[in-house]
């Protein structure tokens, strides 16, 4: 499953972009940069002209202002003027942002329903947003409408009017190819062709980008991905399948006191003939392997192994082996001594080993 999350990781971040540059910086080619929109307007024949002066855009027909630290004053007093401002600031004071559609790496098209983007077939971005303004702001007009919010409204302002766009992802580098971003580009700025454009840079003195700034937004992509993804893991390896189960673990009983016990319960059922024959058999049994005798030798060639080899054959033995099996608690008691003695003296004999010839 971890060989599978980190796959997953490694083709997301192939499949996207690097991110290079300042985003939604006119001059930055790289793919949030806006520099294919201010390409693709110089080459239609537009007068466009990047400036950090917003003094040079006063006599402008349309101005472009990224949101790269302009305050929103400087966009009403363009307007006032009489230029079309294309800004990416809200309608109003009282306007909030609603999302449109996913973020992060997914893709969401959608397909404009206004005049003034009415040949844009499909626009694409993975951070569609839009603006909800106050319900007595004067709009024009909106576009890419979902609910009570848009992605763009036009609002009259003084002698000229605020485009206000919500986010301008759908009209950076990386869209151009993939959608109709460059088409909304000219119609938004030059929809005759005829009109001068100031695309407004950085402010002077603007603090440079920071560490976030500069790093590619797919790490943190991918930072999230992997930390959702440990913690599936975590809860994968630390669940548990119903309630805890009492598990209760067999007695460990020594050989010793299991002999003991199982002689103790025949005794009690008076089983003293399968006691006696029991120790009977496993005496037998120890004699045939230590004179290497068959193990279908009957208990009287046995004994008479045992004499052949001049052992002390302790008394009561021959009874033990031969005789009848006791019935009784005396009789067991007498039989288990004599047989216990027989291998005790086989222990401390010098016969053979089991196996060896006799």
């Amino acid at each position: 499953m971890l060989a599978g999350g980190v796959l997953v990781l490694v083709a997301l971040l192939a499949l996207q972009p690097v991110e290079t540059g300042v985003a939604l910086d006119p001059e930055n080619p790289g793919p949030t940069g806006l520099r294919a929109l201010v390409d693709t307007l110089v080459e239609l024949g537009v007068d466009v002209e990047l400036t950090d002066d917003p003094t040079v855009a006063a006599g402008a027909d349309t101005v472009l202002v990224p949101p790269l630290g302009w305050p929103p004053e400087l966009v009403e007093q363009l307007a006032n003027g009489g230029a079309r401002v294309v800004a990416q600031v809200p309608p109003d004071d009282e306007a909030v942002a609603n999302p449109l559609g996913v973020g992060g790496i997914g893709l969401v098209d959608l397909e404009p329903s206004c005049a003034l983007l009415a040949d844009v077939r499909t626009l694409r971005t993975s951070q569609w947003s839009g603006w909800q303004p106050d319900t007595g702001t004067e709009v024009t007009e909106r576009c890419l409408t979902v609910d009570d919010a848009a992605w763009l409204h036009r609002v009259p302002v003084g002698e000229g009017e605020l485009v206000s766009l919500s986010t301008m992802a759908p009209l950076t580098n990386e869209r151009f190819t993939d959608s109709d971003a460059a088409l909304a580009g000219v119609r938004l700025l030059a929809p005759t062709g005829d009109e001068t454009v100031v695309v407004l840079l950085t402010p002077p003195g603007e603090a440079p980008p920071g560490l976030f700034d500069i790093i590619d937004q797919r790490w943190f992509d991918a930072a999230w991905l992997t930390l959702a993804l440990l913690v599936v893991l975590a809860l994968a390896q630390g669940r548990r399948l119903g309630r805890p189960v009492d598990e209760d673990l067999p007695v460990r009983v020594p050989s010793g006191e299991l002999a003991r016990a199982i002689g103790d319960l025949r005794h009690r059922a008076g089983h003293h003939e399968r006691a006696a024959g029991a120790l009977r058999d496993r005496t037998l049994d120890l004699c045939r392997r230590r004179f290497g005798l068959p193990p279908t030798t009957p208990p009287e060639a046995v004994l008479e192994t045992l004499r052949a080899h001049e052992l002390s054959v302790p008394p009561g033995v021959a009874a033990a082996l031969t005789g009848p099996l006791p019935d009784d608690p005396d009789g067991l008691v007498a039989t288990a001594r004599a047989l216990a003695e027989l291998r005790q003296t086989l222990r401390g004999s010098s016969a053979p080993d089991p196996g060896s010839t006799p």
